[in-house]
């Protein structure tokens, strides 16, 4: 079932990926230099979220048991995200 047209994906998904869309055609500087802050506020919230779910991945790998998860994997899992990392922009 494809999403109904009349509305838009903000609308849709509140909270979701598009809830930090800047607002197209803006009049007045001030209203340019607001949606400059709500595009560094969703920067820094998305970046908080990424953080998050670093963090978790890290915490399941370290913490889980040997039963469940070869600890040879883990060791490869967590290079492999560490290597991601150092290879993102800064």
């Amino acid at each position: 079932m494809s999403p109904d047209p009349s509305t838009t994906p903000s609308d849709r998904d509140v909270g979701g990926p598009y809830a930090c869309r800047e607002n197209q055609g803006t009049e007045t500087a001030q209203a340019d230099e607001h949606h400059e802050h709500s595009r560094k506020g969703c920067e820094a919230m998305i970046a908080m979220q990424v953080a998050e779910i670093i963090a978790e991945y890290a915490v399941f790998l370290e913490l889980t048991d040997d039963e469940e998860l070869n600890p040879d994997t883990a060791v490869k899992m967590m290079e492999a995200l560490a290597s991601h990392l150092q290879e993102m922009d800064k």
